[in-house]
């Protein structure tokens, strides 16, 4: 098993015009680092897998982001684009129907797992993270550090 695989921009995959992390997957390191340029997909790619594997595998996924104000923005927009639900298959769920497979509760996002609803993904700031991850669950297989680097123009 390697311990770190790094993929920069000259080896980006895509699939359907978007990046698939399939590749990086298939390494099998404990840490997956992908740098590009942005949009390129790759947040929507790790979107997609997250909800996959809440659905197949009822795995969860921790999304990590730097500051409280990230968590903030990223969760009142993390699937709303309709593009985004198209591309991961999302079906929003309606109370009065009771239909769809997927629904938000603050910083928890739920999908449809063998009849129940399952809390597949939740996002956190950093100081956060080590106290989510330290409850020992052994259905997160995942740990996202999204927009983990900074740029000079706001920092």
């Amino acid at each position: 098993m390697e311990y770190i695989s790094l993929y920069l921009v000259g080896k980006m995959i895509y699939s359907n015009d978007y990046y698939n992390n399939i590749k990086i997957q298939s390494y099998n390191s404990v840490f997956n680092f992908i740098n590009s340029n942005r949009n390129f997909g790759k947040t929507w790619s790790f979107k997609k897998r997250a909800f996959i594997r809440g659905i197949k595998h009822g795995k969860r996924t921790i999304w990590i982001r730097r500051f409280q104000n990230e968590v903030k923005e990223a969760k009142n927009t993390f699937y709303s684009s309709v593009d985004l639900q198209k591309f991961c298959e999302i079906e929003p769920y309606d109370k009065d129907k009771k239909t769809g497979n997927f629904k938000q509760e603050g910083n928890r996002f739920y999908c449809m797992h063998n009849g129940k609803w399952w809390n597949f993904l939740t996002i956190c700031k950093l100081s956060d993270s080590k106290a989510i991850r330290s409850a020992d669950d052994v259905n997160t297989d995942t740990i996202i550090f999204d927009e983990y680097t900074t740029t000079a123009e706001n920092y």
